[in-house]
């Protein structure tokens, strides 16, 4: 009976960690040159473009959370997400609306997620 038990509490734990989710850190800061004080219509577009997105990715489940620092000149953005493994979480960084107009740059790091939102 031990070892019946032990067994479905094995697999239950290894389909359990199949099944969760993974975790990113993307990290948004300013390309170099860029001054956030001093946008174009088209840059501040941009930057709207990827708060909507962030947004859309929340409701959707994959984005956690996320905020940026207040500091103009070291403006920087910290998003954590959910994705099924980094390749994924690169791809969602890459395809902000910011990074493609080239006023962001981003990096994406695995994230131990070790106190959870409610």
């Amino acid at each position: 009976m031990r070892i019946l038990c032990l067994a479905v509490l094995i697999v239950t734990s290894v389909g359990w960690a199949q099944d969760a989710p993974s975790h990113f850190l993307i990290e948004y800061e300013l390309a170099p040159g860029v001054d956030i004080t001093h946008l174009s219509e088209t840059q501040t577009a941009m930057v709207q473009q990827h708060g909507a997105r962030l947004l859309k990715l929340r409701d959707e489940g994959v984005v956690i959370l996320g905020g940026h620092t207040s500091d103009p000149q070291h403006l920087r953005g910290l998003v954590i997400v959910n994705a099924k493994d980094a390749a994924t979480a690169r791809a969602l960084a890459a395809g902000d609306p910011a990074v493609r107009g080239g006023i962001m740059k981003t990096s994406v790091e695995d994230f131990a997620l070790a106190v959870p939102p409610r």
